[in-house]
């Protein structure tokens, strides 16, 4: 349900609301065109978030023109937005665009947490990371650091697994 996808070759553009990141923005609709070829995604509806910057959802909606018709865009409900845009609204897949490319100043547990928050929770099969930047470049006390860290490297819903050797053939 936890797929994160690693950026290279990107870079960012401007600065604030204005920070956009045009590779993660082709590589998102990219991955979103092949989702809707998929057979194994038939049928699902899709969301796509951006964690920073609204240039960035301008950039990822004229990427997605380019690729799906106003009608599987409709029949699809795909939505591309910030979090707050997708305040109680879920989809089936969710994309998620961290669209830093730069080591960048640490974003801290205040507002971001909740935009976080909310942006993480709106996936009800599967969430996505879009990152061009990776663990070691982000800060430890770094929100960002937190969500890669979680969507790399889960923890188990059930403790400590048994190795398979130990699972037993008969009981539960």
């Amino acid at each position: 349900p936890l797929v994160t996808r690693h950026i290279t070759g990107a870079y960012t553009e401007g600065r604030l609301e204005k920070l956009h990141n045009p590779v993660e923005a082709k590589a998102m609709a990219d991955e979103l065109a092949a989702c809707l070829e998929n057979p194994q995604y038939k049928g699902k509806t899709f969301g796509m978030i951006v964690l920073q910057g609204r240039r960035q959802v301008k950039e990822l909606e004229h990427e997605i023109i380019a690729r799906v018709s106003p009608e599987e865009r409709e029949k699809r409900k795909i939505r591309v937005g910030v979090a707050s845009d997708f305040q109680g609204d879920e989809r089936d897949i969710v994309f998620l665009s961290m669209v830093v490319a730069d080591p960048p100043r640490a974003q801290k547990w205040t507002i971001a947490q909740q935009t976080y928050n909310v942006a993480a929770s709106r996936a009800k099969d599967q969430l996505w990371l879009f990152t061009s930047i990776s663990m070691s470049d982000l800060k430890s006390d770094d929100l960002r650091a937190s969500l890669l860290g979680y969507m790399q490297n889960p923890p188990s819903t059930y403790g400590d697994s048994p190795a398979l050797d130990d699972v037993s053939d008969t009981s539960p």
